[in-house]
């Protein structure tokens, strides 16, 4: 008798802790990013998200497919590194499709290191530079991207010249001809 209360003791002061494990365990979170320029949404297109490394005590371990090796917290968010994972091509990735808004989340993402790529966009959008993601980030799992995009200039940029130093160059010349001419007409004479 005695002992089944010492096991049952031991049970219910268990339980709680296994609770709070499993919990931790299954903490997730999500990456939102959307895509903008001046209040348009960059409808259509698709951004592709790859888990390139897993937390760790310095920083994160990148997988196999991704090079391997330890990147420092600091060095995390280098847009360097961002560009060079994305030339790996370490795995196929998670495609996501903007919405309407210009919009996409991923959802139910573990802890670690995310590289976002824009694989395809909406022609009238410049396609985003790729960039990274911590999860959690200062102790935020739902975290909301912005990253810069700009609309497709169709008309050629401007030159930084006006017609008026032009016109004001060509009546310098017409005027130089008539003096030249005026100055020939008197001395024949």
């Amino acid at each position: 008798m005695l002992r089944r209360m010492w096991m049952l003791l031991f049970a219910a002061m268990l339980l709680p802790y296994l609770g709070m494990q499993a919990a931790a365990a299954e903490e997730t979170g999500s990456i939102r990013v959307t895509l903008q320029s001046g209040g348009e949404a960059a409808a259509g297109g698709t951004v592709t998200l790859h888990r390139v490394g897993q937390r760790f005590s310095e920083g994160y371990r990148m997988v196999e497919a991704f090079g391997g090796g330890i990147v420092r917290e600091e060095d995390a968010m280098s847009p360097y590194l961002a560009q060079w994972l994305m030339e790996l091509e370490g795995d196929a990735g998670i495609p996501g499709s903007l919405d309407a808004d210009g919009s996409v989340e991923f959802s139910r993402l573990e802890e670690g290191l995310y590289l976002l790529v824009q694989t395809e966009t909406d022609e009238e959008f410049l396609t985003i530079h790729p960039f990274l993601v911590t999860l959690p980030y200062e102790g935020q799992w739902n975290i909301q991207a912005y990253p810069k995009t700009q609309k497709v200039v169709t008309e050629p940029p401007p030159t930084g010249q006006h017609p008026a130093p032009i016109l004001g160059a060509m009546g310098m010349v017409v005027a130089g001809v008539g003096l030249v001419l005026c100055a020939d007409g008197r001395r024949r004479k």
